[in-house]
Parts: structure tokens; sequence; C-alpha cells
């Protein structure tokens, strides 16, 4: 695995629903995602991948932001990376925050699977 990229909502909601709009999303250096949970896959283009590693390579390197706004009930996402050593770097935010390039990553993965939302 090379990254692996969550989210989690917020708010009130049932198990059910936290369940079902809850998900991660692990990439293999073989051009492969896997939704976790489900071990569904696909496999992603070249230039998708190459997005995906330059947006782990922006990781390992510090160059990502993390947005903090310390809302209650709100959205976290979670990204972990493997750098070619093996050491793990993870960027997380605990409620309503952000991590800048996230968005694009899960667009693509998220465009591999179907989803309930």
């Amino acid at each position: 695995m090379i990254l692996s990229i969550g989210y989690q909502p917020g708010g009130e909601m049932s198990l059910e629903d936290f369940e079902r709009l809850s998900f991660c999303y692990n990439v293999y250096d073989t051009d492969v995602v896997k939704k976790a949970g489900d071990d569904t896959e696909a496999e992603l283009t070249a230039d998708e991948f190459s997005e995906i590693q330059a947006f782990r390579d922006s990781v390992i390197n510090g160059k990502t932001n993390v947005t903090e706004d310390n809302g209650c009930d709100l959205p976290s996402y979670s990204v972990t990376v493997i750098d070619d050593s093996g050491k793990k770097i993870r960027l997380d935010t605990e409620c309503k925050g952000w991590i800048e390039g996230s968005d694009r990553i899960l667009e693509i993965l998220k465009g591999h699977f179907k989803t309930e939302e």
C-alpha cells in the first residue's frame, strides 16, 4: 500500500448511516485501489495514478497543508502514506478540517466505486 485515505461524517445520525457514509480507500503500487470493508477493487488509469503519486509525494515532503477549524459534529478526514523506506506518515483532521488536495484524490477514487450518498 502506498496511500490510504478515509472519511467519516459528523453530526447526529444512526450507526447504520454512519457506517454507510464512512469510507476508506487503499491505493497500491500496482495501480489498484481497494475499498476497505468490502475489498472491491478497481484499476486506476496512468494519469490518475500519477496524480495520486504526486499527492503522496507532497505529503511525504511536508508540503500538504492541514487546516483545523475545531468545529464539532462535522466530517473528519485521514490520509496515511507510506514512503519508499516503509515509514508511515499520517495526516488527520478531527472536526471540520481539510487536507489540501484530498478532495481531488477522493474524487478520483470514489469515481471507481458506486456510492449510496
